[in-house]
């Protein structure tokens, strides 16, 4: 039975009890819950499909087309951690505007799975950058964004066996082994000399 917005479960009314029954008041209604709804910026992370945060440029990126929000890299080349949920890819200081020479943030891929719902892995030579489908009818608010040289790939240095090897490893030995078989035994070794003092290198493989 319901009072306005007030609703109560009653039963039906017994009518030779009505001498007995307590009246009672329904209390006023508690007043209806406020519903506040903060806007767009300020529930979602960086990164996310425009409109994009306060602190973040709607721009497309020269070459691969696409939208992105992206947030200016600090002055270390830092970029906020804050990602869309769902995402792999990781935030880099990838972008450039070449009029003020400012620097942005995007994300960086490999493939489409490490973006953002929505978003796409847009690819100039090895560099990736998860983008949005740009909106045509933007196009004249966008900022276009050039993508910074991808770093230059690390240098491996290898060091010849003789330098990762101990002795009595198996040959190729090293430079003060003899590679060497023994008499009666067949096999094959890789022999250090003893010193004047008949002692032996101590270093032998692992195990």
């Amino acid at each position: 039975a319901k009072q306005g917005f007030l609703g109560v479960c009653v039963y039906p009314q017994k009518e030779d009890k009505k001498s007995d029954i307590v009246e009672l008041l329904a209390l006023p209604a508690p007043p209806a819950t406020t519903l506040v709804v903060r806007s767009a910026s300020l529930l979602t992370s960086h990164y996310e499909q425009p409109p994009c945060q306060s602190d973040e440029v709607d721009a497309s990126i020269q070459g691969m087309g696409g939208q992105v929000c992206a947030p200016a890299c600090d002055a270390s080349g830092s970029c906020p951690t804050d990602v869309p949920a769902g995402t792999t890819a990781s935030p880099k200081c990838l972008l450039e505007d070449a009029s003020s020479g400012k620097k942005y943030c995007a994300l960086a891929c490999i493939s489409d799975s490490a973006c953002p719902s929505g978003a796409t892995c847009a690819k100039q030579g090895f560099l990736g950058v998860c983008v949005y489908p740009q909106k045509e009818d933007k196009k004249s608010d966008i900022v276009e964004l050039l993508a910074l040289p991808a770093p230059p790939a690390t240098t491996l240095v290898v060091r010849s066996a003789s330098l990762l090897t101990s002795h009595y490893e198996q040959p190729p030995c090293q430079s003060d082994e003899v590679d060497a078989s023994i008499q009666g035994m067949g096999g094959q070794v890789c022999a250090p000399a003893c010193d004047a003092s008949g002692s032996c290198p101590t270093d032998v493989p692992a195990g």
